[in-house]
């Protein structure tokens, strides 16, 4: 995460409270993520996610349908997760 955003991290009985805002979608999982490495029990995030960073997430988004959709690409890769045999 950029020097640019401040996220305030409280912890009381285990679960972390996440305050601040971003012009980065991603940083808000990444900041739960961190929160949950770092020993948080549970994680309440109320990161604030910018209208920008939302626009250009979707236009990502539209981008990558209509791409994907009547396109000659491969599309998304799907797998299955099969449980090992013992």
């Amino acid at each position: 995460m950029s020097g640019k955003e401040h996220f305030t991290v409280s912890v009381q009985g285990g679960v972390a409270t996440l305050e601040g805002k971003t012009n980065v979608i991603q940083h808000k999982g990444v900041a739960t993520r961190i929160a949950k490495l770092g020993g948080a029990v549970a994680v309440e995030n109320h990161i604030q996610i910018s209208e920008e960073a939302r626009a250009k997430a979707a236009a990502r988004l539209a981008r990558y349908r209509a791409d994907g959709a009547g396109s000659d690409s491969a599309g998304p890769v799907r797998a299955s997760v099969i449980a090992a045999s013992k």
